[in-house]
């Protein structure tokens, strides 16, 4: 089985805003409506985990109603930091899922993913045991051990930038 995990557990403290930037709306939809909808809409994925703050269940309920978001399976209870909020998402997608089971990490706030980086990443995890969606970075990327000095200036042509999804085998990444 493929499932995302979209992480959504955002309170809206670092952007300053009374709305978490998730239900923010774009082109006439929450953002985390356009990411949910990448993984709704792509034919290899069975389901999809949700990890949002609790206060939010209700509403994240009525927007996959209001949208059809039919493959959501399970909503999980963020933590306290990014790395709880994964944690909580793979126990809850550990108890609906196989082990072996292809989970994609995303960021509900990405509303825009080529469908082929999907399908790029189930491949890569069934051919290579996991996956990473990167891009080449174009900015000149510099090292500083102290934030005065640089101690290093890596080639561009050998720095990318990691993006979402990152993909893993169920099993392994709990």
């Amino acid at each position: 089985m493929n499932i995302a995990i979209i992480f959504a557990g955002g309170v809206g403290t670092r952007m300053g805003s009374d709305i978490p930037k998730q239900f923010l709306v774009l082109n006439g939809k929450p953002v985390l409506v356009h990411a949910l909808e990448l993984y709704q809409r792509h034919p290899q994925i069975d389901g999809i985990v949700l990890v949002v703050a609790k206060q939010y269940f209700d509403d994240c309920h009525g927007l996959c109603a209001q949208y059809g978001i039919d493959k959501l399976k399970a909503l999980a209870e963020c933590g306290e930091s990014a790395q709880d909020s994964i944690y909580s998402g793979l126990k809850c997608a550990a108890e609906r899922f196989p082990a072996d089971s292809v989970v994609l990490l995303y960021d509900g706030v990405r509303p825009y993913l080529l469908p082929q980086v999907i399908t790029d990443n189930i491949e890569a995890v069934k051919r290579f045991g996991n996956a990473v969606t990167y891009t080449p970075c174009y900015e000149t990327i510099v090292l500083s051990k102290d934030g005065e000095r640089i101690s290093a200036m890596p080639y561009r042509r050998e720095s990318y930038t990691a993006q979402a999804p990152q993909s893993f085998r169920l099993g392994d990444l709990l």
